[in-house]
């Protein structure tokens, strides 16, 4: 466990102890705010806002000042403390779920559902394997929310490249995706699809490699895919 002292210019100060909890593969933040009197700040707002991406999360203190933020992935994350009247101030702080809780829980992965999650793999809430036999992802795939996955999905790096996947994504059976590839918010695709191009946002693909097709009930004609994979 590691705990930091966040203090500066302004009003308030905010102690962060971060920690893992083995059982869920999730780490813990826990905090409290107190003001230039050093006492405790009830309301206060608390967002953590991820590097590098659009990852997100908020809450607040309680009236103890303290405050407690379950499920942050690993890396550098913006904490940021508002409080109405008393200040505010952001600071950087890096989490980590520690190498032997992500070893531990690939290997769990791997022996129980048949799948394997590279361990820097990260996707948004509701994020769900269909059925995980047979499921490979890097560790270098980002995934927004809502990902849906059936079996025997593939998504994989090429040249050290690996896919992003935006928001309400479904991947069906044997599908593949590879390479420096973004499939976008609402995409399809279909089973069995190897798809080696970008896919736009509300488009299905099909077929290797992956091309759109209109959807049923669409009389317009499907977009195009645009790029190679690895360059």
């Amino acid at each position: 466990m590691r705990t930091i002292l966040f203090r500066g210019v302004l009003a308030l100060a905010v102690l962060l102890t971060m920690s893992v909890a083995p059982a869920l593969a999730q780490s813990i933040v826990r905090g409290k705010v107190v003001d230039a009197m050093n006492k405790p700040v009830e309301g206060a707002t608390v967002t953590f806002e991820a590097e590098g991406s659009n990852r997100k999360a908020e809450t607040k203190t309680n009236k103890n000042g303290e405050f407690l933020q379950v499920g942050l992935q690993s890396g550098a994350w913006k904490v940021t403390v508002n409080k109405d009247g008393v200040g505010a101030q952001t600071k950087p702080a890096q989490v980590s779920q520690g190498r032997p809780v992500e070893m531990a829980f690939n290997r769990l992965n791997s022996m129980f559902c048949g799948c394997v999650i590279g361990r820097g793999a990260e996707f948004g809430p509701g994020f769900v394997l269909i059925h995980s036999i047979g499921v490979v992802i890097n560790g270098g795939v980002r995934g927004g929310e809502r990902v849906l996955l059936e079996h025997q999905v593939t998504i994989g790096a090429e040249r050290r490249r690996s896919p992003v996947l935006g928001d309400r994504v479904f991947v069906g059976a044997g599908a593949k995706i590879l390479g420096a590839v973004t499939v976008g918010s609402g995409a399809r695709v279909g089973a069995n699809a190897v798809v080696v191009h970008d896919v736009p946002a509300d488009t299905t693909v099909v077929g290797i490699p992956a091309r759109p097709v209109p959807r049923r009930g669409d009389t317009s004609p499907p977009p195009k895919t645009t790029g190679p994979a690895s360059g």
